[in-house]
């Protein structure tokens, strides 16, 4: 009787300790998924927009924000799916639209706070998915703030 409920104790506890080990490691695949790196040769066209002003950018400028961007790690990102583009209602003070040749579009904002948004169709399947940053990045806001 006492090895019949070891054995059972253990059949429970088992499944468990898995879901508890495994459920923690999904939110990290979830957020390496969200945050995937822009190779700079697939960027077809890329806009700053500030304070209603637009302006393309150089190609020097560009290498530097994509290598920016793609250092970020990207367990450092959290999902955000009621994110409000509009710069009205999210406090948005600029923005970098890169549109790919694959068709895919990558928006980076900078909200008020210096917090960093990103809205991209390019993974998940071509959904288009929000997440922000966890950390300042120091770079893209002081390029933004610049502009």
């Amino acid at each position: 009787m006492r090895r019949l409920m070891i054995i059972t104790f253990m059949i429970m506890l088992i499944p468990g300790l898995l879901w508890f080990l495994f459920s923690n490691e999904d939110e990290h695949m979830k957020s390496l998924l969200l945050h995937q790196p822009i190779d700079v040769n697939e960027v077809h066209i890329a806009k700053v927009f500030t304070s209603g002003k637009e302006t393309d950018m150089k190609e020097e400028e560009l290498q530097k924000i994509i290598s920016w961007f793609n250092e970020y790690p990207a367990d450092r990102v959290t999902e955000q799916p009621d994110f409000d583009y509009s710069a009205q209602s999210s406090g948005v003070m600029a923005t970098l639209h890169v549109e790919l040749n694959s068709k895919g579009k990558i928006k980076i904002f900078l909200v008020k706070n210096d917090a960093i948004y990103v809205a991209r169709n390019d993974v998940k399947g071509g959904m288009m998915i929000s997440y922000s940053f966890l950390d300042p990045s120091e770079e893209l806001v002081d390029y933004f703030k610049r502009e």
